[in-house]
């Protein structure tokens, strides 16, 4: 269903989405939904079991092409995404797409589902996620109204300290991995 929204949109905090991950996988019904917004949810839980993505957040769509359910919030997702970006060559992915911070859909021609998560689990390990790498020296990410006077240099530091959020994306990577135990 298509929601018009003037306006950017704002941060979601990681315990909403894993709340929705829950809502998915329960069978509660809430009294206070009314019929269209029940049947709706009816509807996303079976999608939701049919798929697994409540379990396996990496899900195989078909031919090259997979999506990854990180239910992590706005910082972290965007941290896992540029980290994907960043550990895309092994794996020969490409055509990386995301919808807020819901799911990234990309294609992946070499390797498995379980060989890209070991892989990015172990750098995990081995070197953790710097946020300053994930931001190119070719981004001017620029959000507030006087970033324009501000040397690009810090503006990319501001960035991976303000808006990226390496702890929760670590800790959500090395879950993944462990969905595959």
């Amino acid at each position: 269903m298509e929601i018009s929204w003037p306006g950017d949109y704002g941060e979601i905090h990681t315990k909403i989405l894993e709340r929705m991950k829950q809502v998915l996988r329960e069978d509660t019904v809430y009294p206070y939904l009314k019929e269209n917004a029940r049947h709706r949810l009816e509807q996303a839980r079976y999608v939701a079991r049919a798929t697994g993505m409540t379990d396996h957040s990496l899900v195989h769509l078909g031919g090259y092409t997979w999506c990854l359910f990180p239910w992590l919030g706005t910082r972290s997702f965007r941290t896992l995404r540029k980290f994907l970006t960043q550990n895309s060559g092994r794996f020969g992915i490409s055509g990386i797409e995301f919808e807020g911070c819901y799911y990234i859909t990309f294609r992946m021609e070499k390797g498995s589902d379980k060989e890209l998560m070991e892989y990015m689990a172990e750098r995990v390990e081995k070197h953790g996620i710097d946020p300053l790498s994930l931001v190119s020296p070719k981004e001017l990410p620029v959000f507030e109204k006087y970033d324009s006077f501000v040397p690009a240099e810090l503006l990319r530091f501001a960035y991976s300290v303000d808006k990226l959020n390496p702890v929760e994306a670590e800790a959500r990577v090395r879950d993944i991995f462990r969905e595959f135990e």
